[in-house]
């Protein structure tokens, strides 16, 4: 934790000179695995309802809230120094809330051990208290709450703080520190001059002003909650949700204890929670549809199979987990059957020019001369580019439509293979198999789901993906459904390359340690996996591997909370999330994550170009501003590409031209909205 209100050098020279070390407690020695602390009656409410099935307790956590609230309110409205309890609290709730009175009892004993179940010593401010205890000093705990001495000191012996002089807690005292008074019994009670007592705590009001004005040396310390971005970790509908007090606490705790801004810090602050929420929905969905297998595609799969395996007891699932070799080549070739020059270009056009005998090697085939020379090229070795070029592309789709014999019958070769492998791993057999995989149109699964139900058509098979476009609505079937969790079948308003953008981004995030599967071969009886690039030290980029560590830390934290606390986050706070990062990612995040090399594949034998790392500046807008301003519209991440570009004017003119940045503008948008209502009232 960062002690911000005065330098950490003085503090320890206060440390060193003083007799007493004080410590406030909630939020400074101990913080817990909520947001708030009102967040707490929330896991009561759900523990209610569970152990009673009874409707009287829906709604108690706003009830115990107002509570609280309406009992300090009227207290300090006679004079703000006095203190209240526990047992106040209650008989108000009862008073407001007469249903509550035969469980009074078990309630507010349920309120003590679900404290004791959310504290959590602060690894920081321990070790400070180890340093003064070390040092021999006498410690002492100061508090404002309305929780029983007895339980304050049972959380301190748990938090291990188990040497300390002397325990002040308000409500048995009184007073409070709020007011002051609470300092003045300390120092009373002490029989000690006010500069001998150096205090830590987390409200500059109570625990620095209101010390300070007593005359002892006051440090302040951060609380975590004010380190969350409002614009990033909040969302409007979740603010009465246990899944997102779960998940800010855990960033708040995070955030309390990091030391420096990392690449990790994207892991653990934006993948992990994704990918811990999207696991969660994974094995709800699994459950409620008796899923028997899921099949984590390659190679996004891999790390969500990683993250599968950590969360399925915390969820109860029992569907077993497999890593599934697949790819787009593989899964596209061994079905074609007809338009072989058409389904060719579908999945094997380069964006760089390469020759003839590399698009035959792409499939395994060969073609004598007179077939290349009668698609109108010049022999194998001659280089073309059917990206960019039509007429090349119109030959390459001829010369595969000559030699189609020989194209199907190495693709069911390459078919037989596949239904062996797939008949391996038990997704012939299954009657219930679920695919995982990122997204994007569904085009995997209606591939997959030819190959399952040609061989059983009684199989269901369920997709589930971080996203699907409203395009990918015809890619499934009532035997082969796709739910998309963060977006169900959105069309982004029309904004194809902000989806874009999210693909790319989730993709690169999800890099496995692999080249892209090709094919299975049979080598001596057995099946042999076949890469796109050789394979045998595959390996993730640094930044890539540094990223998926915060994640699974996330991932793990979640899974190693008390299971009161593992409630999944509101999907609408995570879409949040993962689009605040997208528009609006900060200056470290855009360099860090802009500087992946990317293209299909980050393991690349070539140089592959960054992420998000523009290369082109003031010169470039002078003299190409329309080449330059439609580099920036098909960027993979245009919001990080912007931060990254280096030309003040090079920013300017992206601001002024770009629709992207256009459509952010109120003032903009407010003059649109006038034309399109003039354009109305003329028509009419």
């Amino acid at each position: 934790m960062k002690i911000i209100q005065s330098n950490i050098d003085v503090f320890r020279n206060d440390l060193q000179a003083c007799e007493f070390v004080s410590f406030d407690i909630f939020d400074t020695a101990v913080i817990r695995n909520i947001c708030e602390p009102k967040d707490l009656f929330l896991i009561m409410e759900k523990i209610l309802i569970d152990q009673h099935g009874d409707s009287r307790y829906r709604g108690f956590a706003q009830k115990r809230f107002t509570a609280e609230l309406d009992i300090v309110t009227k207290t300090w409205a006679d004079d703000r120094a006095l203190e209240i309890d526990l047992d106040d609290i209650y008989h108000n709730l009862c008073h407001l809330h007469p249903e509550f009175e035969t469980t009074l009892a078990e309630i507010k004993a349920l309120e003590l051990e679900t404290e004791a179940l959310v504290t959590v010593q602060n690894p920081e401010i321990y070790s400070i208290y180890q340093q003064a205890r070390d040092l021999g000093k006498k410690i002492i705990f100061i508090s404002d709450i309305y929780l029983p001495k007895t339980h304050i000191e049972k959380l301190l012996s748990q938090c291990q703080y188990d040497t300390y002089a002397k325990l002040f807690v308000s409500c048995e005292i009184g007073t409070n520190k709020a007011s002051g008074k609470l300092f003045d019994y300390v120092i009373s009670s002490l029989d000690i001059a006010p500069e001998k007592i150096v205090h830590l705590g987390d409200s500059f009001h109570s625990d620095v002003t209101q010390a300070a004005a007593r005359g002892l040396k006051s440090h302040h310390v951060t609380k975590g909650v004010r380190l969350l971005s409002r614009d990033r970790y909040y969302h409007k509908d979740d603010a009465s949700n246990l899944g997102a007090s779960t998940f800010r606490a855990l960033q708040k705790n995070y955030k309390l204890l990091k030391e420096n801004a990392s690449v990790f810090d994207v892991g653990y602050q934006v993948l992990g929670p994704i990918v811990c929420g999207f696991t969660n929905w994974l094995c709800q969905h699994a459950k409620s549809k008796k899923i028997t297998d899921l099949y984590f595609i390659a190679r996004e799969g891999w790390f969500l199979k990683r993250a599968y395996d950590l969360l399925a007891d915390c969820n109860a699932v029992n569907a077993k987990s497999h890593y599934l070799l697949a790819s787009r080549r593989s899964l596209i070739f061994p079905l074609i059957s007809e338009n072989v020059g058409e389904v060719f270009l579908s999945f094997a056009v380069s964006r760089r020019p390469a020759s003839i005998r590399q698009y035959l090697d792409i499939i395994e085939v060969s073609a004598n001369h007179n077939d290349i020379v009668a698609a109108g090229f010049e022999g194998e070795n001659q280089i073309i580019d059917p990206y960019h070029l039509e007429e090349d592309a119109n030959k390459l789709s001829t010369l595969m439509d000559n030699i189609s014999s020989v194209v199907i019958e190495a693709a069911t070769r390459e078919k037989n293979c596949y239904l062996r492998y797939l008949n391996e791993v038990g997704m012939l057999a299954s009657d219930a198999a679920g695919l995982v995989d990122s997204g994007w149109f569904g085009s995997g699964q209606a591939r997959l789901d030819k190959l399952v139900h040609g061989e059983n058509p009684n199989a269901m098979l369920y997709g589930f993906y971080f996203a699907l476009h409203k395009k990918a609505t015809d890619k499934f079937s009532e035997k082969s459904p796709g739910h998309g969790y963060l977006f169900n079948f959105d069309d982004f308003g029309g904004d194809i390359e902000e989806f874009l953008e999210l693909a790319r981004l989730i993709e690169v995030f999800l890099s496995a340690p692999s080249e892209s599967f090709k094919k299975f071969e049979e080598v001596d009886g057995e099946l042999v996996p076949r890469y796109v690039r050789e394979n045998s030290n595959p390996h993730l980029d640094k930044t890539i591997e540094e990223i998926q560590r915060g994640a699974e830390a996330y991932i793990r934290d979640y899974a190693n909370l008390p299971k009161a606390l593992q409630a999944n986050a509101p999907m609408p706070l995570m879409r949040h999330l993962l689009m605040d990062f997208i528009r609006n990612p900060s200056a470290n995040e855009a360099k860090q994550v802009g500087a992946i090399p990317y293209e299909s594949n980050v393991l690349a034998a070539e140089v592959s170009p960054k992420f998000a790392d523009p290369e082109r500046g003031t010169l470039d807008v002078i003299l190409r501003p329309k080449q330059f301003s439609s580099e920036f519209t098909i960027s993979n991440w245009r919001a990080a590409y912007y931060r990254n570009l280096d030309s003040v004017v090079a920013k300017a003119f992206i601001k002024l031209v770009s629709r992207y940045y256009r459509e952010k503008n109120p003032h903009y948008l407010k003059l649109k909205r006038m034309i399109k209502k003039i354009i109305r009232k003329l028509k009419r």
